[in-house]
């Protein structure tokens, strides 16, 4: 089994720049939510689901998701807040 992205991963790049290959870690980071309802708060850790790589732009994009159940609650969420903790 494969284990999930943890960011630290180093990644080399052959033949995705005119400058020549690149090299570097994916960035190490916390990503936290904290989803309020109405009536309850659901905290949850963000897991790294996607890195995609623009090797022209010199970019790195990640994606964290995460769940949250919310079955016929979805008029009763307040807000939802995002932390990034590098």
């Amino acid at each position: 089994m494969t284990r999930p992205l943890q960011g630290g991963e180093p990644v080399v790049l052959i033949g995705m720049h005119t400058g020549g290959g690149l090299a570097f870690e994916l960035p190490r980071a916390r990503v936290s939510a904290d989803c309020r309802f109405v009536r309850r708060r659901e905290p949850r850790e963000l897991a790294l689901d996607i890195v995609a790589i623009d090797g022209i732009a010199g970019r790195v994009t990640l994606v964290y998701r995460a769940t949250v159940p919310a079955h016929r609650e979805l008029e009763d969420h307040v807000e939802t807040v995002i932390r990034w903790d590098p």
